[in-house]
């Protein structure tokens, strides 16, 4: 049962049987929702992932081969659509690493794409040093807090990564 789009009140579900040709209430649970959640008001795209000193990928989608000696450069833009600017802050994890992005970098490509003149320094660019992975696969998840908003927001990307040692 989801409770997005229910006020801020005091609602009631119940599970009802249809038992021998009479509708009779199964079960009755009572809850409060003190304020509205919160939708994730996020958009992002990685356009660049450089792994070692050598390989450099566009767009990267999917399952990401890395050695575990090598450090790998995330480089891509990320919106807090509410306040239509960059998020105040943003790291970057994968696995159990956690690393802060710089953000706020200067990308008038995505202004201009989605026509809003907010969206100008919306770029960020991050980095997870060398030896710092396990070996596995591990998935490249944002973190962030965004503004109005409490507490973190976590949002799954469509990349990974295959560490092996």
């Amino acid at each position: 049962i989801t409770t997005e789009g229910l006020p801020a009140t005091r609602h009631q579900v119940r599970l009802e049987a249809f038992v021998a040709g009479i509708w009779t209430t199964a079960l009755t649970y009572d809850f409060e929702i003190a304020c509205p959640p919160a939708p994730v008001l996020l958009d992002f795209h990685v356009d660049d992932l450089v792994v070692g000193d050598q390989s450099h990928i566009r767009n990267p989608t999917g399952v990401i081969p890395v050695p575990a000696d090598a450090a790998l450069g995330i480089r891509g833009w990320c919106v807090d659509r509410r306040a239509e600017s960059a998020p105040p802050l943003l790291r970057l994890r994968v696995g159990s690493v956690r690393v802060e992005a710089a953000v706020g970098l200067r990308r008038p490509d995505v202004a201009t794409h989605h026509a809003k003149q907010g969206y100008e320094y919306v770029g960020f660019v991050g980095n997870i040093p060398a030896n710092a992975l396990a070996p596995g696969t591990h998935a490249l998840v944002l973190d962030t807090t965004l503004d109005g908003i409490s507490g973190p927001r976590e949002v799954f990307t469509h990349i990974s990564f295959r560490v092996t040692a």
